[in-house]
């Protein structure tokens, strides 16, 4: 779908999260970055980091992905979409080699990632994991939502056959964590 926008405004917030136990975290495993470039380019990411090492999972990923998608666009002649698709791959490299760099165990850690990047005047959106996007229209006191995006988990059917087929094993752990990948 493609949405024109002339004027965009940014807001960001962000909290630290609460196991289902009602313990919290000992770190705001949220991390989030904003990108303007001179040719009226923007890029917007949101990580929702999870796992022992989630906080600096989510960091890099937040710092990696502008730099690989902004690189992309301005060397390559490709479609938006490709350069973001290769994007959330060569920062899946990026991260297990940040990890090995340090020594750092990530196996149990990740991220859920939402993006949005603004070419002029179309918008791109993206999102990996349980993060979703919402794309809406304000104008004056007149609004609606152009774009509830699911999230990929396996609570949605489709997403578990995918998962699935992927030859991933999926089951439920026992807190009530929701979903757990094997």
């Amino acid at each position: 779908r493609r949405v024109l926008f002339r004027s965009v405004q940014v807001a960001a917030q962000c909290r630290r999260g609460q196991h289902a136990n009602g313990d919290r975290p000992p770190a705001n495993q949220d991390s989030f970055s904003m990108t303007t470039t001179r040719d009226d380019r923007a890029l917007y990411v949101v990580c929702d980091g999870h796992g022992p090492l989630g906080h600096l999972v989510a960091f890099r990923v937040a710092q990696s992905l502008p730099r690989l998608i902004l690189a992309a666009l301005e060397y390559e002649q490709t479609l938006a979409e490709n350069v973001i698709a290769k994007a959330f791959e060569a920062a899946n490299v990026d991260l297990t080699q940040f990890a090995a760099n340090w020594d750092l165990d990530i196996s149990a850690s990740g991220t859920a990632v939402t993006l949005a990047l603004r070419q002029r005047d179309v918008v791109h959106v993206a999102w990996l994991g349980d993060a979703r996007v919402l794309v809406a229209t304000v104008v004056g006191d007149d609004s609606r939502v152009d774009l509830m995006a699911k999230s990929h988990t396996p609570a949605e059917p489709a997403e578990l056959q995918r998962l699935t087929r992927q030859g991933a094993e999926i089951g439920r752990e026992t807190q009530k964590q929701g979903f757990t990948g094997h």
